[in-house]
């Protein structure tokens, strides 16, 4: 298996796809993060600062997170949902799918 992280296959992703990174791979960093922390037993492994959209997301190993509430899993998922919408709409996204739907 490959050992690239998620951040930089999400890089990867975006750059193929030619969608501005913007604070997106810092995002993907909080998502990530956040859910292996929660796959973990709530345990953080790894300590690190991400920003995204003006708030900052502390992790601190053997520390609580503070930022997982619903309101927090909701507004992520609707963020990356978007990133998802973008890639669809992407012209190479495009030009790929017609290319295998639509064989001449």
């Amino acid at each position: 298996m490959n050992n690239q992280t998620m951040r930089t296959r999400f890089e990867s992703v975006l750059q193929y796809f030619e969608i501005p990174m913007e604070d997106k791979l810092d995002l993907i960093d909080i998502f990530y993060w956040t859910r292996n922390t929660l796959h973990n037993g709530a345990r953080v492994d790894r300590s690190g600062d991400r920003s995204y959209d003006g708030f900052t997301y502390v992790f601190e190993i053997g520390k609580p997170l503070k930022h997982v509430h619903w309101r927090y899993l909701t507004y992520f998922v609707s963020e990356i949902i978007e990133i998802f919408e973008q890639i669809l709409s992407a012209k190479k996204y495009i030009e790929v799918f017609e290319k295998k739907h639509n064989p001449q």
